[in-house]
């Protein structure tokens, strides 16, 4: 049984469509997810950078490195309408995850550098940068970050000196509620898109059950329909063969024909159609029945015989090897639907000559071949 998600996601998702320009909701599904998260991530990260401020109040932080962190609360207020501006989301996400690097960069040159607890959030770039513009943009950012951590590293050798990191005490205060925040959010982050990713399967999953519905729906209608044209068109070429029995002059019997291979023509068809159905339903199968072989061509020739008897056409011949055996297992009505469609359509397309079904054994397999004397395939 499928967990299906609650209905926070997709009230939340219903909230932040209301800031995005209809073109990027009118895109694929991949460019939709990155939007929204265009509008989620900056407003999350006011959220961490709220719960940072607290800390740095509790803390008595210096009143710049509170300013900063004010600062980058209402640029992330700012950036969530970026989709809206840009009206590019790839653009947008590249400008959120360099506001967050400016930012973890500036927090921790202030802090003291290297050591400072908010070195940590630079993590989140690359992390952003992923959700955001997908994994080539999230190794770009990797290398920037990369390159950012080196030169905070030679920094500590030769550059200018930086404000103290604190006593021993301070430090450890900070980098627990760096550890707290940067977990927040990164849990914030990971949350949500396993959420989205659940809302997002569970609508694929309904879109593939109404349209296994629909397809149900087709197969069991066509062969409901098929079913009930086959009563009144057998009623048709049973009164057509009476007719053609009865004694009409040659333009009646020329109208009688015409109306009698019409009908044919559309049994087969409905034939195909139910068959189709059948296969489409998984419902074809073949018995394996005792059947003999010769009765059944037999059969089979005999009711295909006044098709060429009426067109003075071409001879109708059964041509049976002698190694063939009697006795076979099968499906002798599947067997008579073949050869009837391939003999009728040899017929159809041969006006002088013969049309022979040929029946031999080779290897211990039956082989049915038809052939004729018509114009072939040009």
């Amino acid at each position: 049984m499928t967990k299906r998600p609650g209905r926070v996601v997709p009230r939340l998702r219903a909230w932040v469509d209301r800031f995005l320009p209809a073109e990027v909701l009118a895109q694929a599904p991949t460019t939709r997810r990155r939007a929204r998260l265009c509008v989620l991530l900056p407003v999350f990260g006011a959220v961490g950078g709220l719960l940072a401020l607290g800390a740095q109040l509790a803390l008595a932080r210096a009143p710049l490195s509170v300013g900063v962190n004010v600062a980058g609360i209402l640029a992330a207020v700012v950036l969530s309408q970026s989709v809206r501006v840009t009206r590019s989301v790839r653009v947008s996400g590249h400008v959120i995850t360099l506001a967050a690097f400016v930012f973890f960069t500036i927090s921790s040159l202030i802090a003291g550098g290297l050591g400072a607890p908010r070195t940590f959030g630079l993590i989140l770039a690359p992390m952003v940068a992923t959700l955001l513009v997908g994994w080539r943009g999230g190794l770009a950012w990797m290398g920037v970050v990369g390159l950012e951590v080196v030169a905070l590293f030679a920094m500590t050798f030769v550059g200018p000196e930086l404000a103290p990191i604190g006593d021993a005490v301070s430090l450890q205060r900070g980098h627990a509620a760096g550890v707290l925040i940067l977990m927040t959010l990164a849990m914030g982050m990971l949350a949500f898109y396993d959420r989205t990713q659940g809302a997002v399967a569970e609508e694929l999953e309904e879109a593939l059950e109404r349209a296994s519905a629909v397809s149900r729906l087709k197969t069991s209608l066509v062969a409901n329909v098929s079913h009930e044209l086959r009563t009144p068109l057998n009623g048709v070429l049973g009164s057509t063969d009476l007719l053609l029995r009865s004694g009409l002059d040659e333009t009646q019997r020329g109208h009688a024909e015409t109306i009698e291979t019409a009908a044919e023509a559309l049994l087969r068809l409905v034939d195909d159609l139910l068959d189709t159905s059948r296969l489409e339903a998984g419902g074809m199968e073949l018995e394996a029945i005792p059947l003999e072989l010769r009765r059944v061509l037999g059969e089979t020739m005999d009711a295909l015989a006044p098709i060429a008897e009426r067109r003075d056409g071409p001879k109708l011949v059964l041509a049976i090897d002698a190694d063939v055996p009697e006795h076979l297992i099968g499906d002798p009505f599947r067997l008579r639907q073949i050869i009837t469609n391939l003999v009728s359509n040899a017929l159809k397309f041969t006006e002088r000559g013969h049309v022979v079904l040929r029946v031999t054994c080779e290897e211990g397999r039956v082989r049915f071949a038809v052939e004729d004397t018509g114009v072939g395939i040009a």
